[in-house]
């Protein structure tokens, strides 16, 4: 887990929120009651949530943000209570936000994610929904979904990176499948000569972009969930040289013949040539409807400060980017439906129909004076995009019907995810197309971040000393042992068959070395009793060949027991990364799909230094960086031990860490910080030499410092 993560209005923490760095191996230290574990239990109601988005990529389902929840119900989040008793006590909004950071591949850059979730007073277990959904980047908030205002995407910022990124995924996947066909297609299988020639022409375009940009992409289609197909066809991919060049997404012929005419003479152009004399025309419209509007957008072309038609339209286009409503149909936005499969997650511009006059001129019920007040109160409305794409689409279809390549009119389409979209009649731009994939992926791949879906929490009270452990207790430690012997059922059955469990890894492995590291002894044995209600719990020393019954070890190492099961439980059920696997994908960046590579496991450890003598407190930390180095295991640990701390400096001096994968924060009580303007938490980096690049809270690292003088100045 690599993210800033943002809490708000949540418990101690009021509407000012915090910000902390949250890493690969992350440290919480404070006062009491300072709200470090507010921290760690609001990323465990962040995982509940992400769990439910994750299952549903995996099941190839519609993500449905208004239906997931944060669950109060399970552990440990059902150690919270209920919602309400959440919420922080001045709260004004009655709702918890929740932030984090992403990096996303496809814009190549920071995103920051926003949610806000509030009560369903029909929910009667009184768990907590999705109010609302921002995401923004520096330059500014590109989605946004809300119950009361609907949704928007604005593409303005968006829409830069759409083509390179295209054209780098089209590229990248045909050199995979000129690959493949090289390799496996004996029937059709190419020359040497040839499959060079073709393989180094397609690198060399790949050269001509910037190379963190192309391993982005890379990554994006090695780890996309859900599976992967291409946005980008062969035949369209052209279009984006002129959309980049004019800075639009819709390449209308109409457009192009306009820029060469006179401003002045525009009028009459579009009166010879572009408005219809009968109702023969794809919309149905009336031709009296469609002269009205065509002047209507005429003279708000003449009124303004542009000098060709086509840098008018541009500048409407540009300014309804800056909204565009996302929708699961016809008629209302969509209320937190993301719609990846089923629906477009963007709306198309126009109507499709010319409902939007609201007129019949053909009509003589209402009468002549009915008529014109009615077209007197459309006159007066302002001119959208809508209206303008539609009167130029119209203009097009009379004057350029037939004669081009850039759209097309109710046909099918993929939409980039294998899925075929039958379009209602209508106009439909293969560019924009393209670009409304490029939004829906981007929004499923801001959402569904990894590491926050695979989380495990080990509390400070997570084991009593027991000489017999009953399976039917409800208690931590139980449940513990109960997933740790299904995962090495389940591990050492796959390990028979060959499968894709670590072949490389054997069970128990982890828990044992460390056994001896510690000096407690070589390893675990778990014996069932008679009746098998309960186990017992044997520690296995080879100094004295005896196995010694672990509750007669104290109470220290069995809590340390417990944090080095939850580890190897971890290992166990560990899935290899989800990669997409095409042939010649590695040649980008040396991956060895040979390897077992850890998907991303996320333990929050409550005080793992209780009840351990300080040399043992020392060694956990050792222990916690080879389990992230070795098996991809974050940590979340809240802890007040001075030791453990420490030793993650000399780890990282001694270079065996690397000082990026390392936050140290400091939560301050509220009677330590100044002023709700600053900052409850305090990031202490780790320099490169291991030294801290600022100081902690009074009372910590200092406490011993001061009491050290103070026993000096009594002997004085």
């Amino acid at each position: 887990m690599d993210t800033k993560f943002t809490i708000k209005n949540f418990r101690v923490f009021d509407e000012n929120g915090v910000t902390l760095d949250l890493k690969p191996l992350t440290i919480l230290t404070g006062c009491n009651s300072s709200g470090k574990s507010s921290i760690v239990k609001a990323a465990f109601l962040l995982n509940s949530f992400m769990k439910q988005i994750n299952n549903a990529i995996e099941k190839g389902e519609k993500i449905e943000l208004s239906k997931y929840k944060l669950d109060f119900t399970s552990y440990p989040n059902n150690l919270l209570g209920r919602f309400d008793r959440t919420i922080h006590d001045e709260s004004v909004s009655s709702q918890i936000i929740i932030g984090y950071s992403v990096y996303s591949c496809m814009l190549s850059k920071d995103v920051e994610v926003e949610l806000v979730f509030a009560s369903d007073s029909n929910d009667e277990l009184n768990n907590a929904y999705l109010f609302s959904l921002t995401m923004s980047t520096e330059e500014g908030v590109f989605y946004s979904s809300d119950k009361e205002n609907g949704s928007f995407c604005n593409l303005n910022i968006i829409k830069k990176y759409c083509p390179d990124y295209v054209k780098i995924e089209f590229t990248i996947d045909n050199f995979c499948g000129l690959n493949s066909q090289y390799e496996f297609d004996l029937s059709n299988r190419i020359s040497n000569d040839e499959f060079r020639t073709q393989g180094n022409a397609m690198l060399d375009i790949l050269r001509s972009y910037d190379r963190k940009r192309v391993m982005d992409v890379v990554k994006y289609i090695r780890n996309k969930k859900g599976g992967f197909n291409r946005i980008g066809k062969k035949e369209h991919l052209d279009l984006f040289t002129w959309t980049e060049e004019y800075n639009s997404y819709f390449n209308i012929p109409v457009l192009k013949y306009l820029s060469s005419v006179k401003k002045d003479d525009i009028l009459s152009i579009v009166e010879k040539n572009f408005l219809f004399d009968s109702k023969d025309n794809a919309l149905c419209a009336s031709p009296d409807a469609i002269s009205i509007a065509s002047r209507k957008v005429i003279d708000e072309f003449l009124l303004s400060d542009f000098n060709t038609f086509e840098e008018f339209f541009i500048d409407f286009e540009h300014r309804h980017f800056e909204k565009v409503n996302c929708i699961v149909d016809t008629v209302r936005p969509c209320m937190l439906n993301i719609g990846m499969q089923q629906s477009y997650t963007i709306s198309y511009p126009g109507s499709h129909s010319m409902a939007w006059i609201d007129l019949d001129l053909n009509e003589k019920n209402n009468g002549e004076k009915d008529k014109e007040q009615r077209i007197k109160e459309w006159e007066s409305q302002p001119l959208t995009f809508d209206i303008l794409y539609e009167i130029v689409m119209l203009w097009n279809e009379k004057y350029f019907s037939g004669k081009n390549d850039y759209f097309y009119t109710g046909q099918e389409f993929s939409d980039g995810y294998g899925i075929t979209l039958h379009y209602p009649d209508g106009y439909h731009h293969y560019a924009f197309n393209m670009l409304v994939a490029f939004a829906k992926r981007l929004v499923e791949e801001v959402v569904s971040p990894e590491g926050f879906d695979n989380m495990s929490y080990v509390s400070s009270s997570r084991a009593t000393v027991k000489k017999l452990y009953a399976l039917d207790e409800k208690d931590d430690f139980t449940g513990l042992l109960q997933k740790y012997f299904e995962a090495k059922r389940v591990f050492l059955d796959k390990s028979v068959v060959k499968s894709s469990s670590n072949p490389e890894y054997e069970a128990n492995s982890f828990v044992n070395h460390w056994l001896k590291q510690f000096g407690i002894g070589d390893s675990l044995s778990f014996i069932l009793d008679e009746d098998g209600l309960g186990v017992k719990i044997y520690v296995n020393k080879s100094s004295d060949g005896k196995a010694h019954l672990l509750a007669n070890e104290g109470y220290g190492i069995t809590q340390l027991i417990s944090i080095l099961l939850q580890i190897e439980t971890a290992i166990l059920s560990a899935k290899g990364k989800k990669t997409n696997n095409f042939v010649g994908l590695s040649v980008f960046d040396k991956y060895d799909y040979n390897v077992f590579h850890y998907e991303e496991n996320t333990i929050a450890v409550e005080e793992p230094e209780i009840h351990l003598h300080p040399s043992y407190q020392s060694k956990l930390a050792e222990m916690f960086a080879e389990a992230y180095a070795k098996y991809n295991i974050h940590f979340i640990i809240e802890t007040h031990s001075e030791y453990l701390i420490r030793k993650f400096q000399t780890l990282v001096a001694h270079k065996k860490m690397d000082n990026n994968d390392m936050s140290i924060n400091y939560v301050f009580s509220l009677d330590d910080y100044v002023s709700p303007s600053d900052s409850r938490v305090k990031h202490l980096p780790i320099n490169n030499d291991g030294s801290l690049a600022d100081s902690f809270g009074t009372g910590f690292f200092d406490e011993a410092d001061n009491l050290s003088v103070e026993l000096m100045s009594l002997k004085m």
